[in-house]
């Protein structure tokens, strides 16, 4: 009896190599450590991939973009659709009926469709069997037609996605979040919290296809090590509350990351005759408003000093992780934040909001702090209170902090999970189509 032959995973995202998906670059290294073949296609290219450093700029050249596409690549999709007619116009019809009501829904059913075109091709050239993508948004979409077309015509495929939320639970109509559950043959949850949300929209006996797959780091980069190789050392304690208070957020300037809410607990922590120095990573359309904001508090306080960073390399976001005294997140709405367990990998103390997934890593007092959202001076009490933690006191918390990433954020476990998961869904269409002969 002949081998089966290996399982080829094709990665689909919307954008990579990433700023923001620094945590999807470490999975498919880790993957492709375990001797798994792994291609990534990335709908669009990031913007600002000229300022990717490191172990993400080296993924640019790995990574095949698919838009805008070149004409070689429109020709070859144009004769997959001039081969399988009838299974294009087929699969087009049912994702434009079944679309959110209103044309310009419609309209995206159409792109879609030719990037799904263009990944059939794409998944072909590659060997692809299996395809997963991250988040269930456009690369999802472009998932499910493609794997439509491919078993319509007899091809072996199957997909997958990682969910993440928060935006697809707060409109999951918009997102067609229930077909996207009931059509994936595996759904990586990168949380219980995240896993529970999905259970309520897919019958008990297809719970089993949610796989708990958190989102990983490499731990050992920052494990003390005797012989005086770590990577990344430990930020170094005081034998005082530090000052000034070097306090770090990081995340898209939006509504709801709350920086206005930050903000105000730097405020009150200038009235208390703090001296602060806070350092906000990101950006986004809400820059303007916070510019004010901040010039406002800088000229009533002279003693606060804010910084919006703007947008950069992970590598640059772990060194101001490495430095701070708090890290602190005042966000309305999470999924489960990788830059949180980056915090708590680099021994920064953390204070975040009470929401979502964060109480799965966050024990209140223990690994760190959780406040009521959009409490600012909760906020403030808990960020006085870390920066002015005894040494033994400050040790215990981010040792225990750093052990908590370590044992369930590891990306490697991560790992070993999806492929364990990846398999499983190669032979669910298989199984299905055997039950329904």
């Amino acid at each position: 009896m002949s081998e089966q032959p290996p399982l080829v995973v094709g990665y689909l995202v919307s954008r990579y190599p990433s700023l923001s998906h620094t945590f999807i670059r470490r999975e498919v290294q880790a993957l492709r450590a375990r001797g798994m073949t792994v291609h990534v296609c990335s709908i669009r290219p990031d913007p600002r991939r000229d300022q990717l450093s490191g172990p993400d700029r080296d993924e640019i050249d790995r990574t095949t973009v698919l838009l805008p596409p070149g004409a070689h690549d429109v020709a070859r999709a144009l004769r997959l659709a001039a081969r399988h007619p009838a299974v294009v116009l087929h699969t087009w019809w049912g994702t434009t009926c079944s679309a959110p009501p209103g044309m310009r829904r419609r309209l995206w059913r159409a792109f879609y469709m030719a990037e799904a075109l263009l990944v059939w091709d794409w998944s072909r050239r590659h060997n692809v069997t299996h395809v997963h993508a991250h988040f269930a948004n456009v690369a999802s979409d472009v998932a499910i037609l493609t794997t439509s077309m491919r078993r319509a015509v007899g091809e072996d495929a199957s997909w997958s996605f990682t969910m993440h939320g928060p935006t697809e639970f707060a409109d999951q109509e918009a997102h067609g979040l229930r077909g996207k559950v009931a059509d994936a043959d595996a759904i990586a949850c990168i949380s219980y919290y995240c896993r529970s949300q999905l259970m309520m929209l897919c019958p008990p006996d297809e719970w089993s296809k949610l796989q708990l797959v958190r989102c990983g780091l490499e731990p050992d980069r920052w494990l003390d090590r005797s012989d005086g190789t770590n990577e990344r050392p430990r930020a170094a304690i005081s034998s005082s509350p530090p000052q000034p208070i070097r306090l770090v957020s990081v995340g898209r300037l939006v509504p709801e990351k709350a920086f206005h809410v930050f903000l105000d607990a730097v405020e009150e922590l200038g009235r208390r005759s703090l001296h602060v120095v806070a350092n906000i990573v990101g950006d986004g359309p809400e820059r303007s408003s916070l510019e004010r904001r901040i010039r406002e508090i800088e000229t009533a306080q002279p003693h606060i000093d804010i910084q919006l960073v703007g947008a950069i390399d992970n590598e640059s976001v772990l060194r101001l992780l490495a430095d701070a005294d708090v890290f602190a997140s005042a966000s309305f709405s999470e999924g489960l934040p990788v830059v949180i367990m980056e915090a708590m990998a680099a021994r920064a103390p953390v204070v975040a909001t009470r929401i979502a997934a964060v109480p799965e890593l966050i024990e209140d007092g223990v690994t760190g702090w959780v406040v009521p959202p959009g409490e600012a001076m909760c906020l403030a009490d808990a960020i006085e209170r870390a920066s002015a933690l005894a040494p033994a006191d400050r040790q215990a918390i981010t040792d225990a902090a750093f052990e908590r990433v370590r044992s369930q954020h590891d990306v490697r476990d991560a790992a070993c999970t999806l492929e364990q998961m990846f398999r499983q869904a190669a032979i669910r269409p298989a199984a299905a189509e055997r039950t329904n002969s």
